[in-house]
């Protein structure tokens, strides 16, 4: 399914209980050894509906705490475990080991997927798309009707609410589809009388869902009652209007015009002699059965390996053969394409091929109709002026050359369930201008909407947008009478969902808080693409590709600035305007705003705008309602009290880079805490990453937390955490430089007890420990430069002793780094 998942799943297959079933297809049931789980409490049920969903994979300690509370409290981390630990007593084998394993940053079932229902599901709908594949229609349809015999009612019943509604969702949304395929192969095995009840029925419990209204006008059309065909459409069309405001869309059009034609009646001699629909199907030629029922034992079939070491074309629940592989379509067939508004493409397939469904990488493909044989593929009707929302775009946009070829990419991915992208990065990076950007570069591909919502996630003037209101603005903006809005978030998102189905829409998302306000706004189906900005990472929002964004390149900067104050201009002092960028940062925010003012003063030359900004960089980077350093500040401000405070200290480490044992030293905080921190302050991108546990702060974000620091900060305790900096890496030093020697010296500077003892300060905070002389010395030459630093701020500030002390340590041993 791949819904949540944040760790690929393990390669090979798990040592394979056959005493374990997971029944997610209706209400949630687990059976351990034949006898059932009793899952008390509403928390234990929500994360073993989550870990079964994201069956044997690791699912992160943020997104359980996301599914377990809307508002999470301060013992959250303490909470989990406790929740962590029922769920493990729940599902105890009898030998006492546990299925959740801890693992990496979460938590994972260690069960195989085929002890899932809805694993097994969708490996029956593979199987039947090979058949397909293959011509052999009447296996398609047994295999296709025995995986439907797994559901026992609407996926997750009675836990779908906000936190597991996506997850449910995209499971329903496979049933329906693999219901679609099933019918669309007895039309075309000729029995299309015998499906009109099932048709109808389906059609009243989804009045909206336009690809199965067309399959009944099919079949009614195929059974010699076009009148009726015509009468299902004018229903269609009329709920359609009068509930949600919109015309019928391509597919139900199509179907129309289908009917008008008297395309696909079958003669009376045919429906004569068609072969009754198998309501009781045989079982498949292929000996390999992907089915077993919650009803029947568990062994009932064999387990599919999860992950089998096979190619794509011996996979058994492999996707279709590319288009070269295909045998020529037969009059009026139905294929089973990864998205339902038009044949596979090459590109499609091959992804499809390189990720079979339950394969890291990919959310499982989904048995989907392609439309009836009346389509005209290939016809994009015209974008809807009045439901195009983008802002404008920038004529000097520059660069992001590779992120705009990922992002087009993505978009033309289609499939089953909408594609969605997060830009993510710090504050005036250009996430919203690479955002819009992009979308008008979209824009012809997505022919029922362009939408746009500022969610207002990090402003100073105003609170984040509700989801309740986002949705308000975007139902409106796609036509919907203001009378005709429910009141109810759900409602609204609901709603919101069912205008979009079957469409090509893009929805633009614009300064998201976090993935609990994005989450109502998704759509659920359809090849819609979302495209999100925010300048928080956002690993718990499933399904969705993150697109980290860093500050420009060199000759990108160079050219944003040269196009700004006009190239002649630029091409007179290349020397000052590479400085002037530098001193920018790169930041596409600050390079605008020094730019524009240079541009504005026709008597300034380059030289003039970089000493400006070498001597008070965070005066001149205003112009306007563009103040750099506040802007990003935004950031700051949503965070939680120790991370605004480690955020503001940060500014006084005078190195290139630290760790969270510099941190912990500098906030006088317990490690663990201080890692937590960070952590956070690195999602808030306020710190970037140059190697794993190695953060430092952007040039202008570091004057941002140096004025923060100043405003906020009391100059106590910034002269206590100045001197603990140093006696940090004093101690760092003391202790490593003895390591490298192995005798408990440090190489005529004194024995580390005589350092301590004319420090008391030094032995009061552990640091790391050195393993042997090569790691002591790996370890010296990675803080190097901050040793440098550090001494010379000691200097500074009149610290004489420890500036001495730092120096004796070292010295002796610079030559070996």
């Amino acid at each position: 399914m791949g819904v949540y998942v944040h760790q690929p799943r393990r390669r090979g297959p798990e040592p394979a209980p056959s005493d374990i079933d997971i029944w997610i297809l209706g209400p949630l049931r687990i059976s351990v050894g034949g006898r059932e789980a009793a899952l008390r409490g509403t928390r234990i049920a929500r994360l073993a509906a989550l870990l079964s969903v994201n069956a044997d994979a690791v699912v992160p300690y943020e997104r359980i705490v996301d599914v377990l509370w809307d508002d999470p409290p301060e013992s959250a981390r303490q909470q989990v475990h406790n929740v962590v630990g029922a769920l493990r007593r729940a599902l105890a084998r009898p030998d006492g080991t546990t299925l959740v394993v801890t693992e990496g940053p979460g938590y994972r079932l260690a069960v195989p997927l085929a002890a899932v229902d809805a694993y097994r599901f969708q490996a029956a709908a593979g199987s039947a798309r090979q058949a397909l594949a293959d011509g052999h229609d009447e296996q398609a349809l047994a295999v296709l009707n025995k995986g439907l015999t797994l559901w026992r009612g609407p996926a997750l019943s009675g836990l779908r609410d906000s936190r597991l509604a996506n997850a449910a969702a995209v499971l329903d949304e496979q049933r329906l589809d693999a219901v679609e395929a099933a019918t669309g192969i007895r039309l075309r095995l000729g029995a299309a009388a015998a499906t009109l009840g099932e048709l109808g029925a389906l059609v009243a419990e989804h009045p909206f869902r336009e690809s199965l209204r067309a399959l009944l006008m099919r079949a009614l059309l195929a059974a010699g009652r076009q009148a009726d065909a015509l009468a299902a459409y004018e229903e269609g069309r009329r709920l359609l209007a009068d509930e949600l405001g919109l015309d019928p869309g391509p597919q139900l059009r199509k179907a129309h015009e289908g009917v008008l034609r008297g395309e696909g009646v079958i003669p009376a001699a045919a429906q004569a002699s068609a072969p009754t629909p198998l309501t009781e199907p045989t079982e498949p030629t292929d000996p390999t059965n992907p089915i077993k029922s919650p009803n029947t034992t568990p062994n009932a079939a064999p387990p599919i390996d999860p992950a089998p070491e096979t190619t794509a074309s011996q996979d058994p629940i492999a996707a279709p053969p590319t288009p070269a592989q295909q045998k020529p379509e037969k009059p009026e067939r139905y294929a089973l394409p990864a998205a339902a508004a038009a044949s596979m493409t090459r590109a499609q397939n091959a992804r499809l091929v390189n990720h079979p469904p339950g394969r890291p990488g990919t959310v499982a493909p989904t048995l989907t109709l392609t439309e009836p044989a009346f389509t005209t593929p290939g016809v994009v009707p015209a974008p809807r002026i009045d439901r195009s929302f983008l802002p404008r775009d920038l004529t000097e946009f520059i660069g992001r050359e590779h992120h705009i070829r990922a992002l087009v990419a993505q978009a033309g991915l289609g499939g089953p369930a909408p594609q969605v992208a997060v830009i993510d990065g710090m504050g005036g990076v250009g996430k919203s201008t690479l955002a819009v950007h992009v979308a008008h570069r979209l824009a012809p591909r997505f022919p029922d909407g362009h939408y746009f919502v500022d969610l207002s996630g990090f402003c100073a003037v105003t609170e984040p947008v509700e989801p309740t209101q986002a949705l308000e603005a975007l139902l409106r903006a796609s036509g919907l009478d203001p009378d005709s809005l429910p009141e109810g978030l759900d409602e609204r998102s609901a709603l919101w969902r069912a205008r979009l189905a079957g469409r090509r829409a893009l929805v633009l998302l614009d300064n998201a808080r976090d993935a609990a306000q994005i989450r109502p706004l998704l759509p659920g189906t359809g090849e819609t693409f979302v495209l999100i900005t925010s300048r928080k990472r956002m690993p718990s929002l499933e399904g969705a590709v993150p697109v980290p964004l860093e500050v420009m390149g060199p000759d990108s900067a160079i050219a944003l600035f040269s196009r700004i104050i006009g190239t002649a201009r630029a091409d007179a002092e290349p020397e000052a305007v590479a400085s002037a960028v530098e001193l920018c940062g790169r930041l596409p925010l600050a390079i605008q705003v020094a730019a524009a003012r240079l541009r504005d003063r026709a008597t300034w030359p380059v030289e003039r705008v970089t000493s400006q900004l070498s001597d008070h960089r965070t005066r001149f980077l205003v112009a306007g309602d563009r103040d750099v350093t506040a802007i990003l500040a935004w950031s700051y401000h949503h965070l939680a009290a120790p991370e605004k405070h480690l955020f503001r200290l940060l500014s006084l480490h005078p190195g290139p880079d630290f760790d969270a044992h510099t941190a912990a030293a500098l906030s006088q905080t317990p490690l663990p805490d201080a890692e937590s921190a960070l952590e956070h302050l690195f999602e808030a991108n306020l710190l970037q990453e140059r190697s794993p546990g190695r953060y430092h702060l952007h040039d202008l974000v570091h004057d941002c937390a140096a004025e923060l620091q100043t405003a906020h900060g009391q100059a106590e305790d910034q002269v206590d955490a100045t001197e603990r900096l140093v006696d940090h890496f004093l101690r760092c030093a003391i202790q490593w430089c003895a390591a490298l020697t192995g005798d408990g010296a440090a190489n005529g500077a004194g024995t580390v007890s005589q350092h301590t003892e004319t420090y008391s300060g030094l032995e009061t905070r552990p640091v790391k420990r050195a393993k042997d002389p090569a790691h002591a010395q790996r370890l010296l030459e990675t803080e190097l430069g901050n040793f440098v630093a550090v001494r010379r701020l000691a200097v500074t500030l009149g610290m004489w002793d420890r500036a001495r002390l730092l120096a004796q340590v070292l010295g002796p041993h610079f030559g070996l780094l």
